[in-house]
């Protein structure tokens, strides 16, 4: 598995940074958790069971067309394969999306618009990138601003590296996630299933809610004293 991790910031391009091990990857993100960030981690392919803990696919292409509330942009529902147009993301048999549609001028874009799918913060989401080359991108648009995770690989249609699971571990201002745009400068981005996780509070929210529990009893105990004492 592969992991980087990104700070959150209004409009910024990330290069891939490798995090050497899970400990120092958890370490940074204890360390930043009051802000906004991003962690992009990467499994190779072929795409295949479990998803991501907690993980649960809304948009796997089968069900279209998609109204705009959900989908827009410049963008082709797919199966197999098109010489230089587009490829199936490895060992996929079903509908993928591809950006640009078959026969349209790059660049173009298509945007998941997130909150028709699922309501509330979404912690984490993943989908399979198929054929990952440096004409494409990923870019995050959430209440913290926009997040850029640019493509690196070779672009090699049948690879596990340059066909991968990419989950994306979002925290703070990133969690209000609205769009998943899907850029291409060239032909072409595939990608499928996209899986999301939402309405988890953080470790931090659950600490203060426990907090504010504990100082609620607290005062219903104060005010029973007080009446009891009034009373006596």
């Amino acid at each position: 598995m592969d992991m980087w991790f990104m700070e959150g910031s209004q409009v910024s391009n990330f290069k891939k940074i490798l995090a050497g091990a899970v400990f120092a990857a958890t370490a940074t993100v204890v360390a930043t958790a009051a802000s906004a960030a991003v962690i992009v981690t990467s499994t190779n392919g072929p795409d295949a069971l479990p998803l991501p803990a907690g993980q649960t696919v809304l948009l796997d292409f089968e069900s279209g067309p998609y109204p705009l509330s959900v989908l827009s942009g410049n963008y082709s529902i797919q199966t197999g394969g098109l010489p230089n147009q587009y490829a199936a993301p490895w060992q996929d048999l079903t509908n993928f999306i591809v950006v640009p549609a078959t026969g349209s001028p790059s660049p173009q874009s298509a945007t998941i618009h997130v909150g028709s799918l699922i309501s509330g913060p979404v912690h984490t989401f993943s989908f399979y990138w198929g054929s990952n080359d440096q004409f494409n991108e990923v870019r995050l648009h959430t209440a913290g601003g926009t997040t850029i995770i640019p493509g690196s690989g070779s672009g090699q249609q049948g690879l596990p590296q340059t066909n991968q699971r990419y989950n994306f571990t979002l925290s703070g201002l990133d969690t209000q996630l609205v769009g998943i745009e899907l850029y291409s400068n060239g032909k072409a981005f595939e990608a499928d299933d996209f899986a999301f996780k939402s309405g988890v509070p953080e470790p931090a929210t659950w600490a203060m809610m426990i907090m504010g529990f504990g100082g609620v009893g607290s005062m219903v105990r104060s005010a029973r004293r007080k009446q009891a004492a009034m009373f006596a």
